[in-house]
């Protein structure tokens, strides 16, 4: 092991010649030193880590003077992306090719801050970038490096020192905040296994793999500090964090489910967090469980005080974590138009993200940081969050790349709406109040418990498995409001164009065919029962808007229907001869449409590849050819996605869907009082009922006398 820097000087010669001494006896477990903070010093190194001073490192500083604000006052450009180093490529130097520089990776520790810049053509030649190292207080400081050798897992220590793990040697070198390399360690010599991570306090840890499964932390002298095993079926895949002494690891068991890991002082095994279910999502000390519009979040080892809440963002992902921070990414509501300076939305838009900044303990939402506030960035990453109440951002503009920093302590924190503790409001009560909510405000029954289901006008034609678990109830309880809300508020009442009672909508867990082996419905309609009934399982609900979008037209079919007859129209008749052709007709449920790795007459993502002509295209894709029903529920879906593509490139396609956003318009009143496009109008636009009804008309309904 390269232990011993070259040049000793006189003055170290005694103490690193101890220090080499007590490496040769062997790595033995030594729990007490697990905890130990350790860092390159002058006692160990030939080069000495300059002493920081008040000069170089201001105890107090005002962002506001050191960087310029960019679109909101918070956030500040600490660094505008260009590569000072690197060999001319076609006649170009890398500084002058802004528009092509890429930050990977933007980390803090302390005041420091470490970027990882690199020239995408330059850097896939040579697997090499550069890095950037600045103290906030102090950028005009700034140190530059560029390796000369495959770097991968660097870490910056709170102190300015850079740790970085060259994967060409299987050596870790250790430079200070000068980029001056003060030594390096093999932390694979004598062992079989791989370095898992550098934690935030300069210690290497790595797994081994033989003669026995544990887990070895290194520290920056090469001296083996810990030697841990890990029980059970459990593996160690990554590394959380260190708090209160007591270190975090995420592991996975048999079945390749996360199981939290928790090293605690003066231990010398990783145990699970007692309680903690598995598949947990976890960083840090909070955990979390993946729902599309609520969030589960409590401490490890607390799952009684478990915080939920709706998420602000549909499926709204966690991004980074700070104590008990947290910073949450979603698809940004709103994007700003740069060409015209109107605000629109996102879908079919660049990716625009919305960040948001809670507090687990405090229940507050600290900060929001629109797409919208930051319109010349198409591409924004969340790369670090500090202790301080700093986000650290990649941004990507048409010119080059920056780093940005926002201030979340200067945003006016606010209470987080709909916020309830398990152990303050059980689960099962809050569903009951959810349902009763949404019945009283939209006429819809939410049945779902096992007693309900098993007796549902579906269970003739689906073994039905009703949801057991109380959480995922919630969730999809939340789910189904969420959807609602893209939809007229009076449209669920208004389908009932008849005697009716109301609408009954069944949440289960899955729905398997009875005639049909090895078909799983994600959501099926009844629409000839006492009542109209819906019925989605697990898979319908998680598919998004889009297919929650296929069930509801099929709904909305009942009072068009009616509204057909009334006006002597045979829509289905209509839409056979109008909307379909002799070459692609409708299989009627018999067969699946002939597919010979072409998709004959249905679209799909990639078709036009194949060179297709496009009015060779009737359908969105081959469920559609089943029936009409089928064929307009999977155009609802396309018009959910607001897929202008599709519909610009295909003009069966568009014929088509016009004819369903003018029939809906013409058979329920509270769509077309809209003045405005409603949610599946917005690829289409308002097409008035009065520019078909002659096209219409041609298909007369038969007489009912």
């Amino acid at each position: 092991m390269n232990t011993m820097l070259t040049k000793i000087r006189v003055g170290v010669l005694l103490p690193a010649f101890l220090l080499y001494l007590a490496f040769l006896a062997g790595c033995g477990r030594d729990t007490a030193k697990n905890n130990t903070s350790v860092t390159v010093t002058a006692a160990a190194t030939a080069t000495q880590t300059p002493t920081p001073t008040p000069e170089r490192e201001p105890k107090d500083y005002v962002l506001s003077d050191l960087y310029e604000t960019v679109g909101k006052s918070t956030v500040y450009r600490l660094l505008e992306g260009t590569v000072g180093k690197g060999a001319v490529k076609d006649g170009v130097n890398p500084a002058d090719r802004k528009s092509e520089i890429e930050i990977l990776d933007v980390q803090s520790a302390g005041d420091y801050v470490l970027a990882f810049l690199c020239d995408p053509e330059y850097f896939s030649e040579t697997m090499k970038g550069e890095y950037v190292l600045f103290h906030l207080g102090r950028p005009d400081l700034t140190r530059r490096f560029i390796p000369s050798y495959r770097e991968s897992n660097a870490r910056l220590l709170a102190d300015g020192t850079v740790v970085m793990e060259d994967t060409d040697s299987e050596l870790v070198r250790v430079y200070n905040r000068e980029f001056e390399e003060v030594g390096t360690v093999a932390p694979k010599e004598g062992r079989e296994g791989y370095l898992l991570d550098i934690s935030e306090d300069g210690l290497l840890w790595v797994v081994c793999t033989a003669p026995q499964k544990t887990l070895t932390a290194i520290d920056l002298q090469g001296n083996c500090v810990g030697e841990y095993t890990y029980a059970g079926d459990s593996s160690v895949y990554s590394y959380c964090c260190l708090t209160d002494g007591v270190r975090y690891f995420r592991g996975m068991d048999s079945n390749y489910l996360v199981q939290p890991l928790v090293l605690l002082p003066g231990a010398t095994e990783l145990t699970p967090i007692a309680g903690e279910p598995k598949g947990t999502d976890i960083e840090g000390i909070l955990a979390c469980e993946t729902a599309d519009v609520l969030w589960y979040i409590h401490k490890l080892g607390d799952t009684e005080n478990e915080l939920y809440f709706p998420k602000a963002a549909f499926r709204e992902g966690i991004s980074k974590w700070s104590g008990v921070r947290f910073l949450t990414w979603g698809e940004a509501a709103q994007r700003c138009d740069k060409e015209n300076g109107v605000v629109k939305t996102a879908v079919g838009a660049p990716r625009a993200l919305d960040f948001r900044v809670y507090d687990f303990d405090a229940r507050t939402l600290c900060g929001e940081l629109l797409a919208e506030e930051l319109p010349q960035y198409t591409n924004l990453y969340a790369k670090s969050m500090t202790d301080r109440g700093y986000v650290l951002f990649a941004g990507r503009t048409e010119t080059g790349a920056d780093v940005l920093l926002w201030d979340v302590n200067r945003e006016t924190a606010k209470p987080i709406e709909g916020v309830s503790f398990v152990a303050v409001e059980p689960v099962a009560e809050h569903i009951a109040k959810r349902i009763a909510e949404i019945e009283e405000e939209y006429g819809i029954r939410i049945h779902y418990d096992k007693k309900s289901v098993e007796e549902c006008v579906f269970a003739p034609w689906y073994t039905i498995e009703p949801m057991t678990s109380e959480r995922k109830v919630l969730g999809y309880v939340e789910t189904v409001a969420y959807y609602l809300k893209l939809y007229p508020k009076t449209i669920w009442r208004e389908m009932l164009s008849d005697d009716r009672d109301g609408l009954d909508m069944y949440l289960v867990n899955s729905l398997e065919s009875i005639g049909m082996q090895g078909f799983s419905a994600g959501g099926c309609v009844q629409t000839y029962s006492a009542n109209l009934a819906v019925a989605f399982a697990q898979t319908g609900l998680d598919g998004g808007p889009t297919t929650f979008a296929h069930e509801t037209m099929h709904l909305l079919e009942h009072r068009i229907f009616n509204y057909c007859i009334e006006n002597g129209i045979n829509w289905d008749n209509y839409w056979a001869a109008e909307r379909t052709s002799e070459k692609y007709p409708y299989t009627r449920g018999d067969s699946e449409p002939v597919n010979d790795g072409v998709f004959r007459g249905a679209w799909w993502y990639g078709v036009e590849e194949r060179g297709i002509d496009p009015n060779d295209v009737w359908y969105t894709r081959t469920y559609g050819m089943w029936n009409e029903l089928e064929d307009r529920a999977t155009l609802m879906e396309e018009l959910y996605a607001e897929n202008r593509k599709m519909l610009d490139a295909y003009p069966h396609l568009r014929e088509k869907a016009e004819d369903v956003c003018a029939v809906i318009r013409a058979a329920f009143p509270c769509v077309a009082a809209s003045t405005e496009p409603l949610f599946w109008e917005r690829a289409t636009g308002i097409v008035q009922p009065a520019d078909r009804m002659a096209d219409w008309s041609r298909y007369p309904a038969l007489s009912m006398d």
